[in-house]
C-alpha cells in the first residue's frame, strides 16, 4: 500500500450503511513503452554503505538500485496528462468540467509540470500540489492521502492521474487516471463544513 498505508472504502452508490462521497466515472491504467528503463539495479564493487553510528563503510560488492530522476521528471507529467486526456475522452466529459486534479504526489515539480501539460489540453481545474513537503513521496497511497487532506474542498468532477516507472530494467511507464464526481451528499456536507 505504500509508505503511508491507507485503505479506501468502495461501496455501491445505493449503500445506506456507507454512503459514498464520490462516484467513480472512469478508471483505467496501462503500460506504455519508454525509450529507456527509469528504474534498474546493478551489482557494484566497493560501494559506500551507512553504519548505525552515522558513519560510512564500504562493501566489497552490493546490489544497488538506480532511478533516473531526470527521465522520470520528463515522462511522468506527460504520462499523467495523457491519462487524464484519455479518461475525459472516454467519458465525454469536457475539459473545462474538471474542477480539481488530484495527481500522484511525486514531487511539487512533477505535479507543476503535469498542470502545465493539462492546461495545454484545456484542463484548468485546481491542481492539488505540495503535499510531499510534509510527508515525502508516499508511493501508491499519495492519491488517497491527497484526497483525505483536501476532502472538504473537493467538488464537481475530480481527475486523479498517476504515473509510475516499470519493473527494474523494463523500458516502460505505467499511467492511469480515475475520474470521480462528488455526490450530492458530499456537496451538502462540504457546504455545511464551509
Amino acid at each position: 500500500m505504500g509508505d503511508l498505508a491507507t485503505a479506501t472504502l468502495l461501496a455501491r452508490s445505493d449503500n445506506r450503511t456507507h454512503p459514498v462521497h464520490f462516484d467513480i466515472l472512469h478508471a483505467d491504467a496501462q503500460k506504455q513503452p519508454a525509450d529507456a528503463p527509469f528504474f534498474d539495479f546493478h551489482w557494484r564493487q566497493n560501494v559506500p554503505v551507512p553504519r548505525a553510528d552515522g558513519g560510512t563503510q564500504r562493501a566489497g560488492e552490493r546490489l544497488v538500485f538506480s532511478l533516473d530522476g531526470m527521465g522520470i521528471a520528463d515522462i511522468a507529467p506527460r504520462a499523467m496528462a495523457s491519462a487524464v486526456g484519455k479518461a475525459i475522452q472516454a467519458t465525454g466529459i469536457r475539459p473545462e468540467d474538471v474542477r480539481f486534479v488530484v495527481p500522484h504526489q511525486a514531487g511539487s515539480g512533477i505535479v507543476r509540470f503535469t498542470g502545465m501539460k493539462l492546461e495545454s489540453c484545456g484542463i484548468h481545474g485546481e491542481i492539488i500540489n505540495g503535499l510531499t513537503q510534509h510527508v515525502g513521496n508516499v508511493s501508491s497511497c499519495s492519491i488517497p492521502y491527497a484526497l483525505k487532506r483536501t476532502w472538504q474542498r473537493l467538488s464537481g468532477t475530480i481527475a486523479c492521474p498517476t504515473a509510475a516507472v516499470g519493473s527494474p530494467g523494463a523500458r516502460e511507464v505505467s499511467q492511469g487516471c480515475i475520474l470521480l464526481r462528488a455526490t450530492p451528499l458530499h456537496e451538502r456536507q462540504r457546504q455545511v463544513a464551509a
